[in-house]
């Protein structure tokens, strides 16, 4: 009779001992199905970011414009993330060829002065167009060798083609009037920058101290 209940106890102990073990592969398999779910999840929303005339309209001039226009930004942007500390261009680098719209995260610029070689440096928010004054104006070589932009963190970013901007621009005169009042702001933000540097002293950083 002992013999008969310590073998039945034996059964049930690896019938348990099974139990648990298939209940820890079922847990480790959930896990790693719940983790992909998540990847897929991020991938699609990255892919539904990066091809969304949507996200475009975070630059306040896009707002209100038709799909049409939109969809021709669309077709000559790219969508483009970077990682947190990661260059986007260096000194030297930037043609003037192409506006940088980020979507998201932290981006700065710095302009280092050739002449005192003193260092300007300020923040490209999301929804800010950084090149389009530069590449309507024509003016490329003015200053332009001495511009670098950074991602402060994992930023997204749309970046413009101006030559098919430039095309489009003629083309489409809503584009134009949509565009003129916010480059008249940015002409109020530059006139009254030399106070702006002069009253914040700590965004001027000397090359020396770097």
């Amino acid at each position: 009779m002992l013999i008969l209940i310590w073998v039945r106890l034996r059964h049930i102990k690896s019938f348990v001992a099974l139990c648990l073990k298939m209940i820890r592969i079922a847990s480790r398999w959930q896990d790693r199905m719940n983790t992909l779910k998540k990847i897929n999840e991020v991938k699609e929303i990255e892919s539904g970011l990066e091809h969304s005339c949507e996200s475009l309209m975070i630059f306040q001039p896009f707002k209100k414009l038709p799909d049409v226009i939109l969809s021709a930004l669309r077709d000559m942007a790219d969508f483009r993330r970077y990682n947190e500390g990661e260059t986007i261009f260096s000194m030297g680098q930037y043609d003037g060829a192409e506006i940088y719209i980020p979507v998201a995260g932290e981006i700065s610029l710095m302009f280092t002065d050739p002449n005192s070689g003193s260092v300007y440096m300020e923040a490209v928010e999301p929804g800010d167009a950084f090149g389009l004054d530069i590449l309507l104006s024509g003016q490329v070589d003015d200053g332009r060798d001495y511009i670098t932009l950074t991602a402060n963190s994992s930023a997204d970013m749309w970046i413009i083609d101006g030559l098919e901007f430039e095309k489009l621009l003629a083309n489409r005169p809503s584009l134009a009037k949509a565009i003129l009042p916010y480059l008249a702001q940015q002409l109020v933000k530059t006139r009254f920058r030399t106070f702006e540097i002069d009253s914040a002293p700590e965004q001027k950083i000397f090359a020396l101290l770097l």
